[in-house]
């Protein structure tokens, strides 16, 4: 990276930290924690001293794209062929998809017919080439009751009905098992991070936990992971999280917000800096530790 930077671009200096840091620096954290899922993966990184502790932080194998492609694998199977519309199945998952907070008995409810209260089961309508720009991912409309064949109000848009897929998808970021993973959900994740850390520093950082990326926008996301969190965390701990409205923009914001800030030069590394001391620079300054 490095070389890239200075070498071959020939920038005059660089700032470079994992998003954790930045969503860090948006929201003025001295000590905390960050957990970021995204589009590919999901960390928990402790902050401590404005810093991110690479070596406490756990990483867990799921993001956005697994969903998406997991709900493209169930609705192709049971309706239409939609492996090839990612953007179109990724539009439906963030519209329509939401977090039980007892999956269980939400999952029950499902079975309901829509004639018997089923709240669950909603339409969403796909695009064609003759829908209008405003809807070229295609829109979600309440469920009917099948009409009659021949009905010809028939004669529309192919639809896909969703029901228990709108609970399930999200559900695996709390039980990746159930998607053949072998590794702990989110709450796991946090607690053994948390618990990598020494223990006089543990009850600060469960009181400081800060949400971002895309997946913690999930209806219910953050209500249910402070459930499961609370069961977890040892009883003596205090138990907070905090979220931006637009969750997968905190690090972007973190960013702009280091960019404008009047201490810019002195996290930057300039490319003297970097030709004096070489690798050994970014490495204490960026990581904090030396190579």
């Amino acid at each position: 990276m490095d070389e890239l930077v200075f070498e071959e671009f020939g920038f005059a200096s660089y700032y470079s930290a994992p998003p954790a840091a930045l969503v860090a620096r948006h929201f003025d954290i001295t000590d905390g924690l960050v957990l970021d899922s995204g589009f590919s993966f999901s960390h928990a990184v402790p902050i401590l001293n404005s810093g991110a502790q690479q070596q406490y932080s756990r990483r867990l194998d799921l993001g956005g794209k697994v969903l998406t492609n997991q709900l493209k694998e169930v609705v192709s199977f049971r309706s239409w062929n939609m492996m090839d519309e990612f953007l179109v199945i990724n539009a439906a998952k963030e519209e329509l998809c939401y977090v039980a907070q007892d999956f269980l008995a939400e999952l029950e409810d499902t079975r309901l017919p829509l004639s018997e209260g089923n709240k669950t089961m909603i339409d969403y309508v796909l695009p064609t080439h003759a829908s209008d720009k405003e809807n070229r991912f295609g829109y979600s409309r309440p469920s009917v009751p099948k009409r009659a064949k021949g009905d010809p109000s028939q004669q529309e848009q192919p639809t896909l009905t969703l029901n228990n897929e709108r609970i399930s998808i999200p559900e695996a970021l709390f039980h990746p098992s159930d998607l053949g993973l072998h590794q702990g959900g989110l709450h796991e994740v946090i607690a053994e991070s948390i618990a990598a850390l020494p223990r006089q520093l543990q009850g600060r950082i469960y009181n400081n936990i800060v949400l971002s990326g895309g997946n913690c926008k999930f209806p219910g996301f953050e209500k249910r992971l402070t459930a499961e969190l609370r069961a977890l965390a040892p009883e003596e701990y205090d138990l907070a999280l905090t979220m931006d409205k637009d969750p997968e923009l905190s690090a972007v914001k973190g960013g702009l917000k280091l960019a404008l800030s009047h201490d810019l030069e002195r996290h930057v590394v300039t490319r003297e800096e970097y030709q004096e001391e070489g690798h050994r620079v970014t490495a204490e300054r960026f990581y904090g530790r030396a190579r």
